[in-house]
């Protein structure tokens, strides 16, 4: 008769457990060697802030910035996570895009990039910009950004419009009423309804149909010119590249 001796399981698992309680003292020590490293970097004096940089724009109120950021001289200089400070700059309504840079030991610079205005609106008696994604800004500054197009339309409909008026700039027709800048934009479902800045004209065009509508537009505009005429309104949103003219005047 042979005796059943269960040797080999206790030593399996006495040897488990050993394992896992070095492995629990090394990532103890490693955490708290972690944790001693931060406070020392936060307790060094040599690495607190003395000075922020705020480089943007001159119609971004940079105090705005700086308050906006939370930061303040005498922080740690990685007291401060990049991502979260980003977000809270970008609360500021013209802000677009952040830069951070921790440039030791004591300085922090933000680095501001501006939306684009692209246009005008008015809402409750209240004149707005749009920046290029058909969203608004702010309320308009008297002396900035005033000479734009002013888009009269839905807001849903504000970044088809941006896109027309890109088109717009984009063909250079080499007719100069055409080529002007854009002063007043309509829009009612897909009719476009231009009033270029150099003359008291009115051009209509499909949305749809932008390129070929201002070619279009552009033949009728040069054959008024070598005509000696002039026209009040110029409806280019007819099927089969018709053009209806009305205002016709010397």
């Amino acid at each position: 008769m042979k005796l059943y001796q269960p040797k080999k399981k206790k030593k399996k698992i006495g040897r488990k457990i050993i394992a896992l309680s070095i492995l629990f003292l090394i990532v103890l020590g490693l955490f708290k060697g972690c944790q001693a490293t931060i406070n020392y970097i936060e307790r060094n004096d040599r690495l607190k802030i003395t000075e922020i940089k705020i480089t943007a724009p001159s119609h971004i109120h940079k105090p705005q910035i700086l308050a906006n950021s939370g930061l303040g001289n005498g922080m740690g200089i990685y007291s401060f996570s990049k991502n979260e400070l980003k977000k809270r700059i970008k609360q500021h309504p013209w802000v677009k895009k952040v830069r951070i840079k921790r440039k030791l030991p004591s300085t922090v610079e933000i680095i501001i990039q501006s939306k684009e205005v692209r246009a005008l609106t008015k809402i409750n008696n209240y004149i707005y910009y749009i920046d290029s994604d058909g969203k608004l800004i702010d309320k308009l500054v008297p002396g900035f950004k005033m000479n734009m197009p002013v888009i009269n339309a839905k807001p849903e409909d504000y970044l088809k419009v941006i896109h027309a008026l890109d088109t717009i700039k984009d063909i250079h027709t080499g007719n100069e009423i055409l080529d002007s800048e854009v002063s007043e934009v309509f829009i009612e479902e897909n009719l476009l309804t231009i009033y270029p800045s150099l003359e008291n004209i009115k051009i209509i065009i499909d949305i749809n149909r932008s390129q070929q509508c201002l070619k279009n537009v552009k033949k009728v505009l040069d054959d008024l010119k070598s005509r000696g005429e002039n026209a009040s309104i110029i409806d280019a949103t007819l099927p089969g590249n018709k053009v209806v003219v009305r205002g016709l005047k010397r």
